[in-house]
C-alpha cells in the first residue's frame, strides 16, 4: 500500500486547508506580533520609570527638602518616641571620635570624652561629652540622620525637637532628639540662647555661651545612645557647627591651612630658601625658630640641614604650629574666615591682631605684601580646597 500524505483540514471549519490554514497562520503571526509589541512597550515603560526616578523624582525630593528648611515642621511628641534602633548607614569618617589635640572647623577640642580632672572643681570625674572651644554666640544648627536614598526611606521627613532647660552646673542647655533616630539624645550645654520646639535640619536652634559652671566660653556636646552616654561621633558635631552634613572627602582643616600657607610662602617647594631672610622650606620657617620648633613638635632639635632635607619633618612641624595657633585664636575670632586670617597673620608676622594691617611689608632689600593682603590670599587658597 502506498501511503499518501494528506494535508490537515482547518479544524475550525473542516474545509480544505490551503486558503483557511493560511489565514489561521496569519492570525497566529498577528497575535505573536501583538505580544512582542506589548513586551516592547513594557520594556520602554520600565526604562522610562527608572529615568523618571533620577531625572524628576530625585530633584523634586531635593527641592522639597530645601523648601522644608523654610517651613515650620509639624509637631511631634518626643515622649512618644519608641526604641527602634537602626545602625546608621554612614562612613567611618562620620563615626570618628575626637581627642583633645584635635580641631574641628577651626575650633579646638579643649576636653575629650572620658576621665578627667574637672577644670573648675579639680575633682576627677568622667566627662560625658566633649568640649569645643567656640566663641560666645556661635550658632548651633539642627542636625539629624544622614540622608538615606534607599527607596523605602528616601521620602522620610525628619523632625528635630529641641527642649530647653537650665541649671547652675550646665547653665542654659538643650536636649535635642530626632524623629528618625529614636535611640539618640543630644545634649548641648553652656548656651547663651536656646530655641525650643520643632524644626527641620539646618535651622539655628541655639547659640553657644559661657553659662553655668565653666572656666571660659565653650560648647559641651554630649550624645546618649539607648540610655548610655557615648563618645560623640565627629559627624554630628560638624553638622551642629556648620548646618549641613560633613563631606567625607573634606580634608582636615590643618591640612587645608598648611596647603594654603605653603602655596603662598614657597609654592610648595620644600627646598626653598628666601634670599632676603634666609627662611627655609615649605613654610619659610625662620632659621632662629628651627631648633625650638622642632624640639617642641618632634621632641628633638633639628639642625638647619636636617630640617631642609626632610619634607616629612617640615610638614609635622608646620601642622604642629598651625594647630597651636588655631587653639590660640579660637575664642577671639568672629567666625572661621577671621580665624583663618588670624592664624595666617601669626605665621606671617607673629601677631594675630595684625591680620587686617594694610601696611606693605619690607625685609632687607625685599618688598612683600601687607599682612592684610597676605591673610586674604591665604583665606582664598584655603576655601578653594
Amino acid at each position: 500500500m502506498t501511503l499518501v500524505h494528506r494535508p490537515q483540514t482547518c479544524l475550525a471549519t473542516g474545509e480544505p486547508p490551503l486558503q483557511l490554514c493560511s489565514a489561521d497562520h496569519q492570525r497566529k503571526e498577528w497575535l505573536a506580533n501583538q505580544n512582542q509589541e506589548r513586551l516592547g512597550n513594557f520594556t520602554r515603560f520600565a526604562i522610562a520609570g527608572v529615568l523618571l526616578s533620577f531625572v524628576v523624582i530625585q530633584p523634586l525630593n531635593s527641592v522639597a527638602e530645601w523648601t522644608w528648611r523654610f517651613l515650620k515642621a509639624p509637631n511631634f511628641d518626643p515622649t512618644g518616641m519608641q526604641t527602634n534602633f537602626t545602625e546608621l548607614n554612614i562612613d567611618k569618617g562620620f563615626n570618628a571620635t575626637l581627642k583633645e589635640s584635635d580641631n574641628i572647623l577651626g575650633y579646638p577640642i579643649t576636653s575629650a570624652f572620658g576621665d578627667r580632672i574637672h577644670p573648675v572643681t579639680g575633682i576627677k570625674k568622667k566627662h560625658e561629652g566633649i568640649d569645643v572651644g567656640t566663641p560666645e554666640n556661635t550658632p548651633i544648627y539642627a542636625f539629624g540622620r544622614p540622608r538615606d536614598w534607599s527607596l523605602s526611606k528616601m521620602f522620610d521627613d525628619e523632625i528635630i525637637y529641641t527642649d530647653c532647660k537650665e541649671d547652675p552646673v550646665s547653665g542654659k542647655y538643650a536636649i535635642v532628639s530626632s524623629s528618625l533616630m529614636k535611640d539618640y539624645k543630644f545634649y548641648l550645654m553652656h548656651l547663651n540662647s536656646c530655641d525650643a520646639g520643632t524644626s527641620a535640619s539646618g535651622a539655628i536652634i541655639a547659640n553657644t555661651g559661657n553659662t553655668g559652671r565653666t572656666n571660659g566660653a565653650h560648647l559641651h556636646f554630649g550624645v546618649e545612645l539607648k540610655g548610655q552616654m557615648i563618645d560623640p561621633p565627629k559627624g554630628f558635631v560638624m553638622w551642629a557647627l556648620q548646618g549641613k552634613p560633613m563631606q567625607a572627602q573634606s580634608k582636615p582643616i590643618v591640612e587645608r591651612l598648611r596647603n594654603a600657607i605653603v602655596g603662598q610662602e614657597s609654592n610648595h617647594d620644600s627646598k626653598a630658601v628666601n634670599p632676603h631672610s634666609n627662611a627655609l622650606g615649605y613654610g619659610q620657617v625662620m632659621q632662629e625658630n628651627i631648633s625650638s620648633w622642632s624640639k617642641q613638635c618632634l621632641g628633638k632639635s633639628l639642625t638647619e640641614k636636617e630640617f631642609i632635607e626632610s619634607k616629612e619633618k617640615q610638614v609635622k612641624i608646620i601642622d604642629c604650629k598651625l594647630t597651636e595657633y588655631l587653639k590660640q585664636t579660637a575664642t577671639s575670632s568672629k567666625g572661621e574666615d577671621e580665624q583663618i586670617r588670624k592664624v595666617a597673620s601669626m605665621w606671617y608676622s607673629g601677631q594675630a591682631k595684625l591680620f587686617d594691617n594694610p601696611k606693605p611689608q619690607k625685609y632687607g632689600a625685599g618688598d612683600y605684601p601687607s599682612i592684610q593682603d597676605y591673610t586674604i590670599t591665604v583665606l582664598e587658597r584655603f576655601k578653594k580646597q
